[in-house]
């Protein structure tokens, strides 16, 4: 497999803070969908098609005792 770099131009009006909805791994490719933190009806969808072979999810929430 060949690398593909394509360089990528920032969409207007995005927002300072995400949070991630939703991960989606299928035939389509690798989906990563994010919601606006100060308005939860803007959205934003990041894919990845065919270039995502692997990857790690951790929680970052720590417990306090």
């Amino acid at each position: 497999m060949q690398e593909k770099w394509e360089r990528w131009e920032p969409i207007g009006d995005l927002s300072l803070k995400y949070y991630v909805e939703s991960l989606s791994d299928s035939i389509e490719g690798f989906k990563i969908l994010l919601s606006d933190a100060y308005d939860e009806n803007k959205k934003v969808e990041v894919i990845f098609e065919d270039s995502v072979h692997a990857y790690r999810s951790t929680d970052e929430v720590l417990d306090k005792v």
